[in-house]
């Protein structure tokens, strides 16, 4: 699960095709979502490579791809976990 937390004062639209990452281990979002203004929604991620990488620590998730929202954070709440080789 990835949390946004919006900063940027206005309602965001996270469009499913947004993408995640936690240093090279880049997750696909499972679905959209709106972020309100100056609030947070979590949403389901799964990663993009199957295997153990995709098992990532609490907070790893720190980076969204492309950089497409500047003033919209996100993290992970819990441990990635599921992945084996």
């Amino acid at each position: 699960m990835a949390t946004f937390v919006n900063g940027c004062g206005t309602d965001l639209v996270i469009r499913q095709s947004v993408q995640v990452a936690a240093g090279p281990v880049v997750f696909d979002l499972l679905q959209a979502a709106t972020v309100p203004s100056d609030g947070s929604v979590s949403i389901p991620i799964s990663a993009v490579n199957v295997g153990s990488q995709g098992n990532v620590a609490a907070r790893a998730v720190n980076t969204i791809v492309g950089g497409a929202f500047p003033c919209l954070n996100v993290y992970n709440t819990s441990p990635t976990s599921g992945g084996t080789d």
